[in-house]
């Protein structure tokens, strides 16, 4: 269970109230009261009474209490928000209104929001009524594409071994509909035998991922943001061989492998508290680091 110490504004969660299921809340935190120190206000998704109905916070008549006990004596439960809640909230927000859940189908998903976690995944839709049933998602330069074999449109400068790419500009639903791309669904990939928490996996530069982790070089673990293409960029480093810890530096060249849920974990506490920290001693889900990761993500389009 969070604490009222680990929200952070920009970030999403999910709360529940004394354990009872039919009342919880998927919210956008946008501010947080300092002086309580549990209060939020913000976009979100109330069932007060198990019927999910959409709340924008323009009037912040709504708060709620992170961790523990409310003042009025009310146990309240924090986790982060899983992506397909992110999504649903997201499309509630752009709507002005409550909208349909996105339907999750054994192991695809619909969506009709591209976001950043997306990148790489392999998709299937429909563009021009013209049916894809392979492709990949690529964002370069502010924008989300499409990249596979049928359809010839705006192409990304790395099309992640496609012929083509489509440009669907902020990757929102109204651009998904202007550039006529319908039946959008992410193909969940079966497992490799490499999984997470295996020895790390060379990758090659221009498949990095704005706010994913990374080690440099053998030595460091940074939340890598893309510069320019060919140029990467550490917004924050650690070197845990001498406790080192940085800030803002350019990674013009080197050796750039993927890294496990624990790396990712010390990362997020360094960052967490300014400085190098050591490991933290805890054992990590795929869902957790799933939160995790979306908290880099948020901390990255900061």
């Amino acid at each position: 269970m969070l604490k009222h110490t680990d929200i952070r504004v920009g970030t999403y969660y999910h709360i529940t109230y004394d354990g009872n299921p039919d009342e919880w809340l998927i919210v956008k935190a946008e501010s947080k009261d300092d002086d309580e120190g549990y209060r939020w206000t913000g976009p979100c998704i109330n069932a007060s009474d198990g019927t999910p109905e959409f709340e924008d916070g323009s009037e912040n008549t709504h708060g709620g209490y992170f961790g523990g006990e409310s003042d009025c004596g009310t146990k309240v439960v924090v986790r982060y928000a899983t992506t397909d809640e992110i999504i649903w909230l997201n499309q509630c927000i752009e709507e002005g209104e409550l909208v349909d859940k996105p339907t999750q189908k054994s192991n695809t998903m619909e969506i009709t929001q591209l976001t950043k976690d997306m990148v790489g995944k392999k998709f299937t839709c429909s563009i021009e009524g013209n049916k894809v049933t392979d492709g990949r998602i690529q964002y370069e330069n502010g924008s989300y594409y499409l990249c596979q074999n049928v359809e010839s449109g705006s192409r990304p400068e790395d099309s992640l071994g496609y012929d083509n790419g489509w440009s669907v500009s902020d990757g929102k639903k109204s651009q998904l509909d202007s550039n006529r791309v319908t039946n959008l669904v992410i193909v969940e990939e079966l497992p490799t035998e490499v999984s997470i928490t295996s020895a790390p996996q060379v990758i090659n530069e221009k498949l990095l991922i704005d706010g994913e982790i990374y080690s440099y070089n053998e030595n460091y673990l940074f939340m890598q943001k893309a510069k320019r293409p060919g140029m990467a960029y550490a917004s924050t480093w650690i070197k845990p061989s001498t406790r080192g810890h940085g800030n803002n530096t350019d990674l013009s060249s080197g050796r750039f492998k993927t890294t496990t849920m624990e790396e990712k974990a010390h990362m997020n506490a360094c960052i967490a508290a300014k400085r190098y920290v050591d490991p933290p001693k805890i054992e990590l889900n795929q869902e957790q680091m799933d939160f995790l990761i979306q908290a880099m993500l948020v901390k990255a389009e900061d």
